[in-house]
Order: structure tokens, then sequence, then C-alpha cells
């Protein structure tokens, strides 16, 4: 198996393990799930996305496809990791333990959104990084939305956060060229027009929160 594929093998083990904790009714697999999991997050940062591992020499190596594949099946066991956390919800133990019964859909969630954002950063082309995670934002909240799962509506509001200070920050500044001043107005305008929004919509920000 090719290095970079390595991590879309393990994301097939985890959600093996997770359907295995289901059905056999052992939150040791479960446990075992979350902790791959994390390693999948290692892993795909340090070979698949920077390449800092020891399989590549000659730098980043990743592609689109590999990781988009590995968080789309890590997204795939979240059905499966409510269920488990309804199943565990009084489950008591080890601090890590307790995080890995009673939350694995966290692990899941954060897994895929920063092997993603990362992946968008270092490999998009630098004009459509703003656009990608916006859009990558806008999804989130819809998962949040569909999951009942605040935690999945903040990031999701973090990202487009993310996106205006990207905007305000650097990309109105690269885009400015000869008339940086009337860029700079430009944004000033785009960011009151955006508190003007929130002012008027702050009722269902707040719903989604």
């Amino acid at each position: 198996m090719a290095a970079e594929w390595i991590v879309v093998a393990w994301a097939i083990l985890t959600v093996v393990l997770f359907l295995a904790a289901l059905f056999l009714d052992k939150d040791v697999f479960l446990e075992q799930a979350v902790l791959l999991a994390v390693g999948i997050v290692g892993r795909g940062l340090t070979h698949n996305i920077f390449g800092s591992s020891y399989f590549v020499a000659d730098g980043w190596r990743g592609n689109f496809l590999v990781l988009s594949l590995t968080a789309a099946l890590l997204l795939s066991a979240l059905p499966v990791a409510f269920h488990l956390r309804k199943r565990y919800a009084s489950c008591s133990g080890r601090s890590l333990r307790i995080l890995a019964v009673q939350y694995p859909e966290q692990f899941l969630f954060f897994a895929s959104v920063v092997l993603v954002s990362f992946m968008i950063e270092v490999k998009m082309n630098p004009g459509m990084v703003t656009l990608s995670w916006g859009i990558e934002g806008v999804m989130v909240i819809l998962l949040g939305l569909i999951a009942s799962q605040r935690s999945f509506r903040i990031t999701g509001l973090l990202l487009l956060l993310l996106c205006v200070g990207k905007i305000v920050c650097l990309d109105a500044w690269r885009l400015a060229g000869p008339r940086p001043l009337h860029h700079l107005h430009r944004a000033r305008s785009g960011l009151a027009s955006g508190l003007d929004a929130y002012g008027r919509y702050r009722d269902v920000v707040r719903r989604l929160l």
C-alpha cells in the first residue's frame, strides 16, 4: 500500500471498530476507534499534509482524494457514534475512557474538520482558500443543524469568522495593488455591513448557537 493511503486504511478500520462496538456491545472497541481517529489526524497532518513523515523525502505528496475520502469515512460513522453515545451515557471510569465512550462523535467530527481545513490551506490555490473555508463552514453548520449538535454549529460559525478575518487582514491587502487605501475603505465597508447584518439577524445566530 502506498504510504499516503495509510490514513484511508486507518479510517476504514475506525469504521469497522465502531461497528464492532455497536454489534458486540464492547466499549473497548469504541476506545480503540477513538484512539485511532486521533492517530489519523496526527498521521494526516505530518505525512499527507505537511510531508514531514520519514516516508517522504521531497515534500508534500498528499492529494484531495486521499484526505477527502478519509474525512468522508470518519463522518460516515457519525450515526453509529450517536447511537453508542446514548448506550454509554452513564459510563464512568478514567477521563480518557469517559470522553471516548460518551462523546465519540466529537472525535470523528473534529478529526474530519481539522484534516479538511488544513488540506484546504496547504493544497488549495491561495485565491480559493477563503472561499473553500466559507463553503466548509456552511456545510458544517448544516451538519450541526441536521445532527442537533451545538459544537458542530459553533465550529462552522468560527470557520466563517476565520474567513472574514482573513479577508480583512490578508486578502484585502494582497489585492490592494497600487490603491491600498481604496481597498481598505472597501474592507471597512464590508465589515460594517457584516456587523449591520449581525444586528438584524442576531436572534437567528443565537438560535444557531
